[in-house]
Parts: C-alpha cells; sequence; structure tokens
C-alpha cells in the first residue's frame, strides 16, 4: 500500500509545496496518523523535514489530549482535565496554522511546545 501511495506522491516542486502545508494541517484533524503518513509515503527530503516537525508536535499534542481526559475522569478535578483538553486543541489549531503559513512561504516553522522523538 504504501508502495502505491509512493506512486502517487511523485516529487515536485507544487507538489511538495502542498504536501508540506498539508503536513502540518492534517495533524488538526488526525493527530499524528497524518503527518507520520506523508513523512512515511514522501521521498521528498524536504517534506520529511516539515512531516517530521509536524509530527513531533503532533505526539505531544496526543500525549496532552489522552493525559486531559484521564484528568476529565477524576470527578474532583474532572474540569481542569476538561479545560485542559479544549485548551490543547486550540493550542493545536493555533500552531499548526501558523506553521502551514510560515511553510507555504517556504520556511520550517519551530513549534513552540514539543519534543524530538524522530530525528
Amino acid at each position: 500500500m504504501a508502495k502505491k501511495l509512493s506512486k502517487l506522491i511523485k516529487s515536485s516542486k507544487s507538489n511538495d509545496s502542498t504536501l508540506i502545508v498539508a503536513a502540518h494541517l492534517v495533524g488538526i484533524l488526525t493527530l499524528f496518523i497524518g503527518p507520520l503518513v506523508i513523512m512515511l509515503v514522501t521521498e521528498s527530503e524536504n517534506v520529511k523535514k516539515h512531516a517530521r516537525a509536524a509530527l513531533n508536535f503532533q505526539v505531544v499534542v496526543t500525549i496532552a489530549i489522552v493525559a486531559g481526559g484521564v484528568l476529565a475522569r477524576i470527578p474532583i478535578i474532572g474540569i481542569i482535565g476538561s479545560l485542559a483538553t479544549v485548551a490543547v486543541w486550540i493550542v493545536n489549531i493555533v500552531f499548526s496554522v501558523m506553521a502551514a503559513m510560515k511553510a507555504g512561504d517556504g520556511q520550517l516553522y519551530k513549534y513552540q511546545i514539543t519534543y524530538p522523538f524522530f530525528k
């Protein structure tokens, strides 16, 4: 399946810029799955670099959302977990859009809240 996707996604300048922007934006809906798929199926090192940055950020977001969901289940501090989860989603949307705008200009966005899980 990955080989079929790889053949569909051939490296070209306009296709690369589309994939770079998509790598940052797709994480809003799919968390880490979208950037991971883009990183695995593309051949362009530039696209992989952007997808890796988005992937690292989305892994942190996923961990924070899971932690907020766990906290939301605890009776006394559940409201804190719920509010934290909403805040993480808002931060995810804002940072992903900012990264996509920078990527559209040809620059690699350095996410403020991230850990380099994938190098």
